[in-house]
């Protein structure tokens, strides 16, 4: 091996900006220490990025994780799966975002192996009852990591390599003469770097001991590999009886684990959009899933409508978090922020604060349909706020207001600062409250589809600040 080559790799994929290497990966190999932290972190993280969020909310909805109920907001996610899974969910993500329209046959394949390998180690943590059944579905879906990132990297070695595969050469030979290293050892050299995960390390050093979460690891990638060979192809049979003794089963229900894996598996990947990978996936004898409608899949329009049982959901989810004994600031703000966007059908809902230090009021977090710089443009003097009629309405008497007239209830209020500002005609601001202090604002328009805003919309955004106010009440 050459780890010259093997480093200059390793630097080179980084600096490719991959899906795989993007700046989640951060948030995700120190998933401990949010367990006892802040979720929100990671909520904010994902919805900085629209492709992202979009995907997680579809494998949440997917066959792998659904609760038959949908689920519409990252915030929502968190509370209904749990922290695990979404960190789990913002893995797949990553890795199937990998897959671009022009994916050659080998990244392709390389996808489908590891997120079919990824839902059967699952599956065979959950039979024996391990106490982490989402670190080994990780580890298990990052086993060819290294391999993932070669093949969409679009260097040219991968053409080389390709043509070398495409020719009949083994993929060792072809790793060996043309990269100079194997793409597994690129796997561990990434995660080591990236410190990703102990189980995957192991799996991947081969200390797999009968009984470790790695062996779950181990065999679920060898089985994923197998399987296009055929479900009674001797190395299969061989490799269930295996598996059937790691997860403590008789071999009757592995083989009805595997299936429902690959089932699951499958119309996965194909309700993301990657049927080309999900042909990949070798369904059990007289399967017909793939023909079934997945429904709850479609993507929506690229602008929220207003969605009123997503609003009294995640109402009562507000309601849940003022009574309980430990609340995170954070976590009301993006539910907040994610029942005004996409329960009202707002284009963009904005948390902005007065920070005293800066005498300025700042854009914060930002649920939005359209990435753009709008929460960098949201900066105003502190100054300029106060003499503004409608922010010095909202911060001194803590009213919600609209710049429009949209019915009889409400007054039309000026902002100069606001309109002018960023350019937006019509839009709805509110107080965010903390101990009966304006602490700073929430703020709603639909400029990007310029849609109208609605005398409902202004009622029911006045619901979700006035929630918001009840959930802070307490909070110091």
């Amino acid at each position: 091996m050459s780890e010259k080559k093997l480093k200059s790799w390793v630097k080179k994929l980084e600096n490719a900006n991959l899906p795989v290497m993007g700046k989640t990966v951060d948030v995700l190999r120190t998933a401990e220490q949010f367990v006892n932290a802040h979720s929100s972190q990671l909520t904010e993280t994902i919805l900085q990025d629209p492709n992202m969020t979009a995907s997680v909310l579809k494998l949440a909805n997917s066959a792998l994780y659904s609760r038959n109920k949908k689920i519409s907001t990252i915030s929502r996610a968190i509370l209904v799966l749990g922290f695990e899974a979404i960190r789990s969910i913002c893995v797949s993500a990553m890795v199937l975002e990998a897959v671009g329209k022009t994916s050659s046959i080998h990244l392709l394949q390389a996808v489908a192996f590891s997120f079919q390998s990824a839902v059967q180690a699952k599956m065979f943590a959950v039979e024996k009852e391990d106490e982490d059944p989402e670190s080994i579905y990780i580890a298990a879906l990052l086993f060819n990591l290294g391999e993932i990132a070669f093949w969409s990297s679009g260097d040219s070695l991968t053409i080389k390599m390709s043509e070398a595969l495409d020719s009949g050469m083994s993929l060792k030979r072809a790793q060996e003469e043309i990269l100079g290293f194997s793409l597994n050892q690129l796997t561990l050299t990434m995660t080591k770097q990236w410190n990703i995960s102990d189980v995957l390390q192991e799996a991947l050093l081969h200390k797999d001991s009968p009984d470790s979460s790695s062996r779950a690891v181990v065999l679920s990638n060898k089985l994923a590999r197998a399987l296009p060979g055929g479900w009674e192809h001797p190395e299969v049979k061989k490799l269930i009886v295996s598996a059937s003794k790691y997860a403590a089963c008789n071999v009757e229900k592995l083989n009805e684990i595997l299936g429902e894996a690959a089932e699951t598996s499958a119309i996965t990947l194909s309700s993301m959009g990657l049927k080309k990978a999900a042909g990949y996936i070798l369904l059990p004898p007289g399967s017909k899933v793939l023909g079934k409608d997945n429904e709850q899949n479609r993507s929506l329009g690229q602008y929220p409508e207003p969605d009123e049982k997503l609003q009294m959901s995640i109402l009562r989810d507000l309601s849940m978090l003022a009574v309980g004994e430990k609340l995170d600031v954070n976590v009301v703000l993006q539910l907040v922020l994610e029942g005004v966007s996409k329960g009202i059908g707002m284009d963009r809902a904005l948390v902005a604060l007065i920070l005293p230090n800066k005498n300025a009021l700042i854009g914060k977090y930002i649920v939005q349909s359209e990435p753009d710089s709008f929460k960098d443009k949201f900066s105003f003097p502190l100054k300029d706020v106060k003499a503004d009629p409608l922010l010095s309405s909202v911060i001194q008497e803590q009213k919600v207001v609209c710049n429009v007239k949209l019915n009889d209830a409400n007054v039309a209020i000026s902002s100069p600062v606001l309109v002018d500002g960023l350019n937006v005609k019509e839009l709805m601001v509110g107080p965010l409250v903390l101990k009966g202090r304006c602490v700073g604002i929430f703020y709603a328009d639909r400029a990007p589809s310029k849609r109208p805003i609605t005398g409902d919309a202004l009622e029911s955004f006045k619901f979700f600040v006035s929630q918001a106010t009840l959930c802070l009440r307490s909070v110091g």
